[in-house]
């Protein structure tokens, strides 16, 4: 078995295993990594970690996951969750709108698709508890929006896409952008009817409640 097919799957093993003991899954994945990359693949230890674990992506992964905890727990992210259910009216299918729209929006301004749910999610499940939506839905529209605005040219994907489209010849990135936000405002088209999206309704809208900020959570924001 070549290092590639044993190593994806770990990747299945390890999904399995996260999903049927709660154990994290990072932490599953670094076992089997070590596993695969010292007994199978003759490295040596510090190589596996040194060279092979991305450290840039784990801090900036921990960064945005500490920074959306600091929302979290101040009650930012209430305060937003009830201005957002504001603008929706009680309409839940505009909310759902709303939501992927503004996750594309941050993304495509620079958060990009690994940074944009992290900050995202908290906020937008508190907009679902909020309006009573499908959690399932909202995760699934709202990483459909960051991916949809990843390709700009402000995100690092964007970065990174139009680099890899000048080796190929590519001059017009502007048609690659506008190609992928339109293929995935299809795809959440589809997983808006596919996860009972038209099942939604409209409902008499809460009495609307103006922002009030304490300062930390006007320093979060």
């Amino acid at each position: 078995m070549g290092i590639a097919i044993l190593s994806l799957s770990a990747l299945l093993a390890a999904i399995i295993i996260g999903l049927s003991t709660k154990i994290n899954l990072g932490i599953i994945c670094v076992g089997f990594a070590f596993a695969i990359g010292y007994f199978f693949a003759g490295m040596d230890v510090a190589d596996i970690y040194m060279l092979g674990f991305p450290l840039k992506l784990f801090f900036l992964l921990l960064g945005t996951t500490l920074f959306a905890g600091i929302g979290k727990l101040n009650g930012t992210y209430s305060v937003l969750a009830k201005q957002l259910s504001n603008i929706s009216g009680g309409d839940e299918r505009r909310t759902c709108l709303i939501l992927f729209l503004s996750s594309a929006l941050l993304s495509m301004m620079g958060l990009g698709t690994i940074a944009a749910p992290v900050i995202l999610l908290p906020l937008l499940l508190e907009v679902a508890k909020e309006e009573d939506l499908p959690e399932l839905l909202v995760i699934l529209l709202s990483i459909s929006g960051c991916i949809a605005g990843g390709l700009s040219l402000w995100a690092p994907t964007g970065s990174i896409g139009r680099a890899l489209a000048l080796q190929i010849g590519v001059e017009s990135y502007s048609s690659i952008f506008v190609a992928s936000f339109f293929t995935f405002s299809l795809y959440a088209f589809f997983l808006f009817i596919s996860f009972g999206g038209l099942k939604l309704k409209r409902k008499p809208p809460k009495p609307a409640e103006p922002m009030i900020l304490n300062s930390k959570q006007f320093l979060t924001i």
